[in-house]
């Protein structure tokens, strides 16, 4: 090269491809534990915000991310749930789309007892998904949460949120 040849860095690549970085990104996750009730899907209201890049996720209001545009999105979320009395047999998480599920995820105990754990530890599920989605300008993505078999008793199970390793989150990015 002599010096009067420039590379010329214009977006695309060599097969003609586009090399754009993620344009909409979020991340998200509880500030506390979340109590959850023992009857029907519960929406987990996301209320502390990691990224928002676009500001498209409402942590106030909806709880809600809010595609602000149509495309193909990464979507993703860890829902980590404990409860203290050992009877809640499974749990399901469930994505919403514009108000209806979309896609479910079960986790569920596999025999643990206060018998077989230990009287002052939680038995704790993690129900994991990740998919690509496609979403139209203005539709919006919710996750929501239900507890089968639960206690009856006062303490309620919840979502683990907060500063906890095993902190739940909900993530997406296009």
């Amino acid at each position: 090269i002599d010096g009067s040849n420039l590379l010329n860095v214009s977006g695309s690549g060599g097969s003609g491809g586009s090399t754009t970085a993620a344009s909409h990104q979020f991340s998200v996750k509880l500030s506390a534990d979340q109590d959850i009730t023992t009857s029907g899907f519960e929406k987990i209201l996301w209320n502390s915000e990691l990224i928002d890049v676009s500001s498209a996720f409402d942590s106030t209001t909806n709880n809600r991310f809010v595609a602000p545009d149509s495309g193909l999105y990464m979507i993703g979320f860890n829902v980590c749930f404990h409860n203290a009395h050992y009877d809640t047999v499974r749990i399901e998480t469930a994505l919403y789309k514009n108000g209806t599920i979309l896609h479910k995820v079960m986790a569920q105990n596999l025999g643990q007892t206060v018998s077989n754990v230990g009287a002052s530890e939680f038995i704790h599920h993690t129900a994991t998904f990740s998919n690509i989605i496609n979403l139209n300008a203005g539709d919006y993505l919710e996750v929501f949460i239900e507890a089968h078999d639960a206690s009856t008793s006062a303490a309620e199970p919840h979502v683990v949120g907060g500063n906890n390793a095993h902190a739940s989150v909900f993530y997406g990015y296009k």
